[in-house]
């Protein structure tokens, strides 16, 4: 049922809502948020998380109609970008899962701020499934007939519900960085490598299996 406008800011709450509860199911992103915390600090651990926020805000804006070419771009390749997000995230794990003892526990810099955000980006981005689960739930919602002001509180609330739901799970990651050290964090750098390759797994196959 879409939702009643009584007041627009009503819109701005029921947004952070819905984006913290669609970015629960922990994925790829989450699963980096969570080793770049434990591995870096709480920034690498929120830079993370802003990409996979910066992500959910592309998907918001294309799902509300604001950019219909790349909607359907989208839609038309899906089975192309996740073959592509399944080979990016193949490579990240493999890379996690050979990764250097001396290297687990990084010093991050400016630079490596760039990379986090940046491949985080492109593994968010590479996932057209999150952008039919947004597009349902503008449907639901009743998009087509808000005005920009409410539907932009919206939008502006999922992106900041799913960052919250990132700056939660950093906290709560950073709370055992504590106890850390070089062989436990190999141990986390294992699995989180070999959760990735599944998850990297799946999309190559259904990437392919959906080729034409």
């Amino acid at each position: 049922m879409p939702l009643e406008d009584p007041v627009p800011f009503l819109y701005l709450i029921a947004g952070i809502l819905i984006g913290f509860l669609m970015a629960v199911p922990i994925g790829a992103v989450g699963i980096l948020c969570v080793r770049r915390t434990l591995a870096s600090g709480l920034r690498q651990g929120y830079i993370t998380g802003l990409a996979g926020a910066t992500a959910d805000l592309v998907y918001c804006v294309v799902s509300a109609g604001g950019i219909r070419l790349i909607a359907d771009f989208m839609t038309d390749h899906q089975h192309e970008i996740r073959l592509v997000g399944g080979v990016a995230l193949l490579l990240m794990g493999i890379l996690l899962i050979r990764s250097r003892r001396s290297r687990a526990i990084e010093q991050p810099g400016l630079l490596d701020d760039t990379r986090v955000y940046f491949s985080a980006l492109v593994v968010a981005t590479t996932n057209p499934l999150v952008l039919f689960s947004y597009g349902a739930v503008m449907a639901a919602l009743g998009v087509a007939r808000l005005d920009y002001f409410s539907l932009s509180l919206l939008i502006a609330g999922m992106v900041a519900g799913s960052f919250l739901w990132f700056i939660f799970l950093s906290n709560l990651a950073h709370r055992f960085r504590a106890s850390m050290n070089l062989e436990k964090l190999s141990i986390v750098n294992r699995v989180a490598g070999v959760l990735l390759i599944l998850i990297g797994l799946s999309a190559v196959w259904n990437g392919i299996w959906g080729l034409p």
